[in-house]
């Protein structure tokens, strides 16, 4: 998906990706995920029945359980490091690479003909303000509420 220059966060916003999946087969580096920046640095995750990996990153990758849906959430808040998180719990950190695509977002098979088999029950992507940002916000409405 295009995101055509509307794509990275502003400060005090949270890049934010989530989906839930379930890998039962793999033949080939065929599953994954990738987002690229609006300036063109990104990250690529691949996924086999267990493991995630960083395509552009040496020796950074999480382990799962196998052939179950998991929740995956990825945050960024500077496009240029990353978390990843599997069903709540911090999994992977890693940086962004730079790239020759910009503003883009894949997921799904990236293999045309192979045969893979993936079941992806929802993914979703967009901006939000930081946690803290809202947590402030939310408590300066509060007391502005309780003081009116």
């Amino acid at each position: 998906m295009n995101m055509y220059g509307n794509l990275d966060p502003d400060l005090g916003e949270l890049f934010v990706m989530q989906w839930r999946l379930r890998i039962d087969e793999i033949h080939g580096p065929d599953i994954g995920v990738a987002i690229f920046s609006d300036d063109r640095w990104a990250v690529g995750l691949s996924f086999e029945e267990g493991t995630v990996t960083s395509s552009f990153e040496s020796g950074v990758s999480a382990v799962f359980e196998p052939w179950v849906f998991h929740e995956f959430e990825f945050r960024s808040n500077d496009m240029q490091a990353y978390q990843l998180y599997i069903d709540g719990d911090l999994a992977m950190e890693g940086s962004f690479w730079l790239s020759l695509t910009d503003s883009e977002v894949n997921w799904g098979d990236g293999v045309q003909g192979a045969s893979s088999l993936s079941r992806w029950d929802y993914f979703r992507f967009g901006v939000m303000p930081e946690p803290s940002s809202a947590l402030l916000l939310g408590l300066g409405l509060l007391i502005r509420r309780d003081r009116g």
